[in-house]
C-alpha cells in the first residue's frame, strides 16, 4: 500500500524518466530498477533512426538496472530501495550433513530463515506497468 503506480504503454528510458520524476517529486533519490528478461531486452535494443543503439540519458546512466525472474513480463519496480527493510523472525542457521546413505564425497547443506520484507517510505518505489 502506498507504493506510486505509473502506466507506460511502452518500456523505454521515457518510461523510466517519469518515474524518477515520481520519486523525485517525493523527495528521493532512485537506487536502481528491477525488471523481467522481456523489459530488459526492450532497453537494450532501443535504436535511434540509423539503427544505432540508444545510451541511456544522462540522470539514469548511474542507476543500476537489475535483472529478475520474479516480477511478472509487464512490470518493473523503480526506486529507492534503501527504503526497504528486513525484519528477522529467526536468527539464520546453517545445517550441513554427510548423511550415509549419500553418495561419497556428498554433502547436503540447508539454509533457514525467517523474515518478513517492508517498505519503509512507499512514496520511493514507482511500480510501472506495461500497458502496450
Amino acid at each position: 500500500p502506498g507504493v506510486q503506480a505509473q502506466d507506460s504503454a511502452t518500456y523505454d528510458y521515457d518510461a523510466h524518466l517519469d518515474a524518477l520524476q515520481l520519486i523525485e517529486t517525493a523527495n528521493f533519490l532512485p537506487s536502481g530498477v528491477a525488471h523481467p528478461p522481456v523489459l530488459a531486452r526492450s532497453l537494450r535494443g532501443l535504436t535511434d533512426a540509423n539503427n544505432q543503439y540508444l545510451a541511456p540519458p544522462a540522470d539514469l546512466v548511474e542507476v543500476p538496472r537489475m535483472v529478475t525472474t520474479r516480477l511478472p513480463d509487464d512490470a518493473a519496480i523503480f526506486g529507492d530501495f534503501r527504503e526497504m527493510v528486513i525484519g528477522v523472525r529467526s536468527q539464520f542457521s546453517l545445517m550441513i550433513s554427510q548423511h550415509a546413505r549419500m553418495e561419497r564425497d556428498t554433502i547436503l547443506i540447508a539454509a533457514r530463515w525467517r523474515g518478513d520484507i517492508g517498505i519503509a517510505r512507499p512514496k520511493a518505489l514507482v511500480n510501472i506497468t506495461v500497458t502496450g
